[in-house]
């Protein structure tokens, strides 16, 4: 009833992929069922596997599950060669398990440095996406893009900063500039004229312009 609602149901699925801690897992079988009225989050059975290689070129077949309620579901993740959890995340995430990275420093730097630096990365780049998702409500526009690659490399004056706005699904204005230096500025317009077809120009201070015509044809 309109008052009491209640879902069943579900859904199967035997192939695909899906993105876990920036790798694509293979799924080898999905499961997805209301199977409690009185709980609005389904039931999940999710199992994918992913090939691997760490710093060493030695493979590892990582599978990760994922049982139980969506709101509750805990990833479960197993290798072969078998490693600890931490390692099988640092080695999806960083490209070597702990011990891998912690025994690879270099003359440079210490160890330990050098996996606070993959860490401090991570982080970084994970903090610049809620930062640019924030700016955009805030400034109510459509795009907001750091370059944080360079901020990671220290050089924060040659990181670019994009700022875009879309009018009515058919215009799109685009605003880039490096942070420390104001007078490298560029403007890019986009009018779509049709579906798949669009005029794009840019220009920047030194009075360069460029105009395109860009055909978009999708492929099925």
């Amino acid at each position: 009833t309109f008052y009491s609602p209640s879902i069943s149901g579900g859904f199967y699925a035997e192939e695909g992929s899906f993105k876990f801690l920036k790798s694509e897992f293979e799924l080898e079988s999905l499961g997805v069922a209301f199977v409690d009225p009185r709980r609005r989050d389904p039931h999940i059975n999710l199992v994918g596997v992913v090939s691997v290689s760490d710093r060493a070129d030695e493979e590892y077949a990582v599978t990760v599950r994922v049982q139980g309620f969506a709101r509750e579901a805990i990833p479960e993740l197993t290798s072969d060669p078998p490693l600890s959890e931490p390692d099988i995340v640092s080695l999806l995430t960083f490209g070597d398990t702990a011990g891998g990275l912690v025994g690879g420093g270099d003359a440079a730097g210490s160890s330990g440095d050098r996996f606070g630096s993959l860490a401090r990365k991570a982080f970084l780049s994970r903090a610049f996406g809620v930062a640019e998702s924030a700016l955009e409500r805030l400034l109510r526009l459509d795009t907001v893009v750091v370059d944080d690659e360079a901020i990671l490399r220290g050089d924060a004056g040659d990181a670019d900063v994009t700022l875009g706005k879309e009018f009515g699904g058919i215009l799109r204005v685009n605003y880039t500039t490096a942070v420390g230096r104001l007078d490298e500025q560029q403007i890019e317009v986009a009018l779509e004229l049709a579906k798949y077809l669009a005029l794009e120009s840019r220009a920047d201070p030194e009075g360069n312009h460029a105009i395109d015509l860009r055909l978009r044809i999708p492929f099925r």
